[in-house]
Protein backbone atom coordinates (compact mmCIF):
# COMPACT_ATOMS: atom_id res chain seq x y z
CA UNK A 1 0.00 0.00 0.00
CA UNK A 2 1.10 3.01 -0.95
CA UNK A 3 0.30 6.42 0.37
CA UNK A 4 0.74 9.67 -1.73
CA UNK A 5 0.10 13.58 0.10
CA UNK A 6 -0.90 16.64 -1.82
CA UNK A 7 -0.35 19.81 0.59
CA UNK A 8 -1.86 23.28 0.16
CA UNK A 9 -1.19 26.47 2.15
CA UNK A 10 -2.96 29.79 2.50
CA UNK A 11 -2.86 32.68 4.54
CA UNK A 12 -5.16 35.82 4.58
CA UNK A 13 -4.49 38.92 5.72
CA UNK A 14 -7.84 40.82 6.35
CA UNK A 15 -9.35 43.92 6.56
CA UNK A 16 -7.11 47.14 7.00
CA UNK A 17 -8.98 49.18 8.52
CA UNK A 18 -10.03 52.92 6.50
CA UNK A 19 -13.51 53.69 7.21
CA UNK A 20 -16.31 54.28 10.01
CA UNK A 21 -19.32 55.71 7.70
CA UNK A 22 -22.99 54.15 8.10
CA UNK A 23 -22.76 54.01 4.11
CA UNK A 24 -20.86 51.69 2.30
CA UNK A 25 -20.02 51.17 -1.76
CA UNK A 26 -20.32 47.38 -0.43
CA UNK A 27 -23.56 45.61 1.38
CA UNK A 28 -24.92 48.47 3.58
CA UNK A 29 -25.12 46.99 6.41
CA UNK A 30 -21.13 46.04 6.30
CA UNK A 31 -20.66 49.58 7.48
CA UNK A 32 -17.01 50.06 6.23
CA UNK A 33 -15.24 49.95 2.51
CA UNK A 34 -12.32 47.41 4.26
CA UNK A 35 -10.71 44.53 2.38
CA UNK A 36 -9.08 41.45 2.79
CA UNK A 37 -6.00 40.99 1.20
CA UNK A 38 -4.72 37.04 0.23
CA UNK A 39 -1.03 36.04 0.28
CA UNK A 40 1.18 33.38 0.09
CA UNK A 41 -1.11 29.96 -1.44
CA UNK A 42 1.07 27.16 -2.12
CA UNK A 43 0.70 23.53 -2.65
CA UNK A 44 3.04 20.46 -2.81
CA UNK A 45 3.55 17.01 -2.68
CA UNK A 46 4.75 15.22 0.57
CA UNK A 47 7.00 12.96 -1.90
CA UNK A 48 8.63 15.36 -3.74
CA UNK A 49 11.42 12.56 -5.85
CA UNK A 50 8.92 9.62 -6.10
CA UNK A 51 5.23 10.18 -6.45
CA UNK A 52 2.37 9.28 -8.79
CA UNK A 53 -0.13 11.84 -7.55
CA UNK A 54 0.72 15.15 -9.26
CA UNK A 55 -0.47 18.80 -9.05
CA UNK A 56 -0.49 22.12 -11.11
CA UNK A 57 -1.72 25.25 -10.83
CA UNK A 58 -2.07 25.39 -14.90
CA UNK A 59 -3.38 21.76 -16.10
CA UNK A 60 -0.94 21.92 -18.60
CA UNK A 61 1.46 19.58 -20.50
CA UNK A 62 4.97 19.60 -18.88
CA UNK A 63 3.76 21.69 -15.78
CA UNK A 64 2.96 18.94 -13.56
CA UNK A 65 5.25 18.42 -10.19
CA UNK A 66 5.71 18.05 -6.17
CA UNK A 67 4.45 21.48 -5.82
CA UNK A 68 2.74 25.08 -7.12
CA UNK A 69 2.80 28.14 -5.52
CA UNK A 70 -0.05 30.58 -6.12
CA UNK A 71 1.43 33.44 -4.27
CA UNK A 72 1.74 35.74 -7.26
CA UNK A 73 -1.76 35.24 -8.48
CA UNK A 74 -3.52 36.22 -5.20
CA UNK A 75 -1.19 38.27 -3.74
CA UNK A 76 -3.55 41.18 -4.63
CA UNK A 77 -6.66 39.60 -4.05
CA UNK A 78 -9.41 41.40 -1.46
CA UNK A 79 -12.48 40.17 -0.06
CA UNK A 80 -15.48 42.34 -0.40
CA UNK A 81 -19.16 41.36 0.88
CA UNK A 82 -20.73 39.48 -2.31
CA UNK A 83 -23.92 37.69 -2.99
CA UNK A 84 -23.46 34.45 -5.20
CA UNK A 85 -26.44 34.67 -7.46
CA UNK A 86 -27.34 32.27 -10.47
CA UNK A 87 -23.22 31.28 -10.98
CA UNK A 88 -22.09 35.03 -10.67
CA UNK A 89 -20.39 37.26 -7.41
CA UNK A 90 -22.37 40.64 -6.99
CA UNK A 91 -21.88 43.44 -4.81
CA UNK A 92 -23.77 46.54 -3.95
CA UNK A 93 -23.38 50.01 -4.27
CA UNK A 94 -24.65 52.85 -2.28
CA UNK A 95 -27.89 53.73 -4.08
CA UNK A 96 -28.66 49.24 -3.30
CA UNK A 97 -27.94 48.51 -6.90
CA UNK A 98 -26.81 45.48 -7.66
CA UNK A 99 -23.18 45.76 -9.42
CA UNK A 100 -21.80 42.55 -10.97
CA UNK A 101 -18.26 41.54 -10.00
CA UNK A 102 -15.51 40.40 -12.64
CA UNK A 103 -14.94 37.47 -12.85
CA UNK A 104 -12.30 35.16 -11.32
CA UNK A 105 -10.10 33.65 -13.76
CA UNK A 106 -8.44 29.96 -13.09
CA UNK A 107 -6.35 31.32 -10.28
CA UNK A 108 -7.17 34.57 -8.46
CA UNK A 109 -7.50 37.08 -10.55
CA UNK A 110 -10.72 39.25 -9.26
CA UNK A 111 -10.66 41.95 -6.77
CA UNK A 112 -13.68 40.80 -4.50
CA UNK A 113 -12.71 37.04 -3.66
CA UNK A 114 -10.40 34.53 -3.40
CA UNK A 115 -10.86 32.00 -6.64
CA UNK A 116 -8.01 29.21 -7.37
CA UNK A 117 -7.95 26.01 -9.51
CA UNK A 118 -5.91 22.58 -8.57
CA UNK A 119 -5.51 19.96 -10.88
CA UNK A 120 -4.85 16.71 -9.73
CA UNK A 121 -3.43 14.11 -12.58
CA UNK A 122 -1.69 10.10 -12.04
CA UNK A 123 1.65 9.72 -13.08
CA UNK A 124 0.86 6.25 -13.87
CA UNK A 125 -2.11 4.45 -16.10
CA UNK A 126 -3.71 4.34 -12.95
CA UNK A 127 -6.63 6.03 -11.87
CA UNK A 128 -6.32 7.87 -8.09
CA UNK A 129 -8.54 8.71 -5.52
CA UNK A 130 -7.87 12.56 -4.13
CA UNK A 131 -8.73 12.29 -0.51
CA UNK A 132 -8.97 14.65 2.03
CA UNK A 133 -5.88 13.91 4.66
CA UNK A 134 -5.97 17.01 7.11
CA UNK A 135 -7.34 20.34 6.67
CA UNK A 136 -6.72 22.94 9.29
CA UNK A 137 -8.33 26.47 9.22
CA UNK A 138 -7.57 29.14 11.93
CA UNK A 139 -8.66 32.76 12.91
CA UNK A 140 -5.16 34.34 13.33
CA UNK A 141 -6.23 37.83 14.61
CA UNK A 142 -3.68 39.19 17.46
CA UNK A 143 -2.06 35.97 17.40
CA UNK A 144 1.50 36.26 17.34
CA UNK A 145 4.58 33.89 18.87
CA UNK A 146 4.57 35.68 22.66
CA UNK A 147 0.73 35.62 22.37
CA UNK A 148 -0.84 32.77 20.97
CA UNK A 149 -4.46 34.12 21.91
CA UNK A 150 -7.59 35.33 19.31
CA UNK A 151 -7.77 38.81 19.94
CA UNK A 152 -10.96 39.70 17.83
CA UNK A 153 -11.76 43.44 17.48
CA UNK A 154 -14.82 44.79 19.46
CA UNK A 155 -17.28 47.51 17.74
CA UNK A 156 -19.20 49.70 19.96
CA UNK A 157 -23.54 48.58 20.02
CA UNK A 158 -25.21 51.07 18.80
CA UNK A 159 -28.63 49.68 18.44
CA UNK A 160 -30.30 46.07 19.34
CA UNK A 161 -29.60 43.48 16.29
CA UNK A 162 -25.65 42.42 17.65
CA UNK A 163 -26.80 39.73 20.29
CA UNK A 164 -24.32 40.99 22.76
CA UNK A 165 -25.56 42.07 26.01
CA UNK A 166 -22.28 44.61 26.49
CA UNK A 167 -21.39 47.77 25.00
CA UNK A 168 -19.36 45.98 22.14
CA UNK A 169 -19.10 43.70 20.39
CA UNK A 170 -17.00 41.10 18.05
CA UNK A 171 -17.87 38.80 15.53
CA UNK A 172 -15.46 36.06 14.25
CA UNK A 173 -15.36 36.61 10.44
CA UNK A 174 -15.89 32.70 9.73
CA UNK A 175 -19.25 33.45 10.44
CA UNK A 176 -19.92 35.54 7.73
CA UNK A 177 -17.26 33.19 5.08
CA UNK A 178 -18.14 30.60 2.42
CA UNK A 179 -15.90 27.92 0.98
CA UNK A 180 -17.30 26.66 -2.11
CA UNK A 181 -15.92 24.48 -4.44
CA UNK A 182 -16.20 22.91 -8.25
CA UNK A 183 -15.30 19.70 -8.67
CA UNK A 184 -15.65 18.61 -12.53
CA UNK A 185 -13.01 15.79 -14.66
CA UNK A 186 -10.72 17.42 -17.21
CA UNK A 187 -8.03 17.05 -19.83
CA UNK A 188 -5.01 18.68 -19.62
CA UNK A 189 -4.01 20.84 -22.25
CA UNK A 190 -1.01 21.18 -24.75
CA UNK A 191 -1.26 25.39 -23.82
CA UNK A 192 -3.26 27.77 -21.89
CA UNK A 193 -5.47 25.83 -19.28
CA UNK A 194 -8.61 23.57 -19.49
CA UNK A 195 -11.81 25.16 -20.19
CA UNK A 196 -13.47 24.97 -16.67
CA UNK A 197 -16.81 22.89 -16.63
CA UNK A 198 -20.15 23.37 -14.91
CA UNK A 199 -19.52 20.32 -12.36
CA UNK A 200 -20.51 19.58 -9.30
CA UNK A 201 -20.23 23.37 -6.44
CA UNK A 202 -20.67 22.42 -2.94
CA UNK A 203 -21.26 25.86 -0.54
CA UNK A 204 -19.85 24.80 2.77
CA UNK A 205 -19.86 27.58 5.94
CA UNK A 206 -17.39 27.82 8.20
CA UNK A 207 -19.17 28.12 11.28
CA UNK A 208 -17.66 25.31 13.54
CA UNK A 209 -14.66 27.00 13.23
CA UNK A 210 -15.08 30.28 14.94
CA UNK A 211 -14.30 31.03 18.12
CA UNK A 212 -15.87 32.75 21.24
CA UNK A 213 -17.21 35.79 20.03
CA UNK A 214 -20.76 37.97 21.08
CA UNK A 215 -22.79 35.77 17.73
CA UNK A 216 -26.09 34.60 19.41
CA UNK A 217 -27.37 32.46 17.17
CA UNK A 218 -31.54 33.78 16.50
CA UNK A 219 -30.78 37.09 17.82
CA UNK A 220 -27.68 38.45 15.90
CA UNK A 221 -28.49 39.32 12.80
CA UNK A 222 -26.59 42.34 10.78
CA UNK A 223 -29.44 43.10 8.54
CA UNK A 224 -31.55 44.06 12.09
CA UNK A 225 -28.68 46.01 13.40
CA UNK A 226 -28.51 48.41 10.75
CA UNK A 227 -31.88 48.64 10.36
CA UNK A 228 -32.16 49.67 13.80
CA UNK A 229 -29.20 51.68 13.61
CA UNK A 230 -30.51 53.43 10.36
CA UNK A 231 -34.04 53.69 11.80
CA UNK A 232 -35.55 51.81 8.44
CA UNK A 233 -39.00 50.31 8.96
CA UNK A 234 -40.16 47.37 6.31
CA UNK A 235 -40.97 48.84 3.26
CA UNK A 236 -38.88 52.09 3.66
CA UNK A 237 -35.83 51.06 2.50
CA UNK A 238 -35.58 48.64 4.96
CA UNK A 239 -32.89 45.17 4.98
CA UNK A 240 -34.83 42.22 4.07
CA UNK A 241 -33.80 40.55 7.73
CA UNK A 242 -35.42 37.40 7.08
CA UNK A 243 -32.42 36.22 4.27
CA UNK A 244 -29.78 33.97 5.95
CA UNK A 245 -27.16 34.12 3.33
CA UNK A 246 -27.17 33.80 -0.54
CA UNK A 247 -26.65 30.10 -0.65
CA UNK A 248 -28.79 27.43 0.24
CA UNK A 249 -27.85 23.89 1.19
CA UNK A 250 -24.50 24.92 3.14
CA UNK A 251 -22.86 22.75 4.05
CA UNK A 252 -20.34 22.75 7.32
CA UNK A 253 -17.13 22.84 6.00
CA UNK A 254 -15.26 20.89 9.09
CA UNK A 255 -17.44 17.81 8.72
CA UNK A 256 -18.67 17.75 5.05
CA UNK A 257 -15.35 18.85 3.26
CA UNK A 258 -11.93 18.62 5.70
CA UNK A 259 -12.99 15.30 7.80
CA UNK A 260 -9.72 13.01 7.01
CA UNK A 261 -11.06 10.52 3.71
CA UNK A 262 -13.41 12.89 2.36
CA UNK A 263 -13.31 11.58 -1.34
CA UNK A 264 -12.85 14.74 -3.57
CA UNK A 265 -12.98 12.82 -7.07
CA UNK A 266 -10.57 10.61 -9.22
CA UNK A 267 -7.98 11.59 -11.57
CA UNK A 268 -8.47 9.29 -14.45
CA UNK A 269 -5.93 7.66 -15.51
CA UNK A 270 -2.14 9.27 -16.25
CA UNK A 271 1.00 8.45 -17.71
CA UNK A 272 0.79 8.96 -21.53
CA UNK A 273 3.68 9.14 -23.17
CA UNK A 274 2.54 10.67 -26.51
CA UNK A 275 -1.19 12.20 -25.55
CA UNK A 276 -2.80 14.19 -23.01
CA UNK A 277 -3.44 12.71 -19.13
CA UNK A 278 -6.61 12.83 -17.26
CA UNK A 279 -6.93 14.83 -14.61
CA UNK A 280 -9.56 16.33 -11.58
CA UNK A 281 -9.74 19.95 -11.54
CA UNK A 282 -11.10 21.54 -7.87
CA UNK A 283 -12.21 24.99 -7.98
CA UNK A 284 -11.98 27.09 -4.77
CA UNK A 285 -13.68 29.87 -3.85
CA UNK A 286 -13.51 31.48 -0.69
CA UNK A 287 -15.70 35.07 -0.32
CA UNK A 288 -18.02 36.72 2.24
CA UNK A 289 -21.68 36.58 2.29
CA UNK A 290 -22.58 39.86 2.32
CA UNK A 291 -26.25 38.48 2.98
CA UNK A 292 -24.99 36.41 6.29
CA UNK A 293 -26.86 37.37 9.38
CA UNK A 294 -23.34 37.67 10.50
CA UNK A 295 -22.25 40.09 8.33
CA UNK A 296 -21.44 42.83 10.48
CA UNK A 297 -18.79 45.49 10.37
CA UNK A 298 -16.88 43.75 13.27
CA UNK A 299 -15.78 41.16 10.30
CA UNK A 300 -12.94 43.42 9.92
CA UNK A 301 -9.51 43.92 10.84
CA UNK A 302 -8.86 39.33 11.08
CA UNK A 303 -7.08 37.51 9.60
CA UNK A 304 -7.23 33.70 8.93
CA UNK A 305 -4.58 30.81 7.86
CA UNK A 306 -5.86 27.71 5.90
CA UNK A 307 -3.92 24.69 5.11
CA UNK A 308 -4.91 21.58 3.46
CA UNK A 309 -3.48 18.25 2.37
CA UNK A 310 -4.42 15.51 0.00
CA UNK A 311 -3.97 12.08 -0.24
CA UNK A 312 -4.10 9.36 -2.54
CA UNK A 313 -3.76 5.29 -1.46
CA UNK A 314 -3.18 2.97 -3.87
CA UNK A 315 -2.59 -0.64 -3.36
CA UNK A 316 -1.78 -4.00 -5.46
CA UNK A 317 -2.56 -7.33 -4.83
CA UNK A 318 -0.64 -9.89 -6.19
CA UNK A 319 -2.29 -12.80 -7.93
CA UNK A 320 -2.92 -16.24 -5.77
CA UNK A 321 -0.47 -19.01 -6.47
CA UNK A 322 -1.77 -21.45 -9.01
CA UNK A 323 -2.07 -24.49 -6.54
CA UNK A 324 -0.68 -27.60 -7.97
CA UNK A 325 -2.51 -30.73 -9.18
Amino acid sequence: MRKLGLKLGLSCAALAACATTLVSTTFAWYTSNDSVKATGITGKTSEADDTLLLISKYGRKGTWGASVDLTSETANVVLDPLAYVDGAYYGWNADGNAVSEKPATANGTTDSYISFTLYFKSGSGDSLPVLVEEVTLTNTTGVTEASPTLKLPTKSVLADGTGSTNATYSIDMFRATNIATTVYAAEEVATGTPTAAAGTRTCYNLDSYAGTDSYVDGTSNAHTYYNNVKSLKAGAGAIDTTKAGSETNQQDFKTKFAAAGTKIGDTGEGGSSTGLDNCLAVRFDIYLDGWDKACFDACRQQTFSLAMSFTATTSTTEPDTPVEP
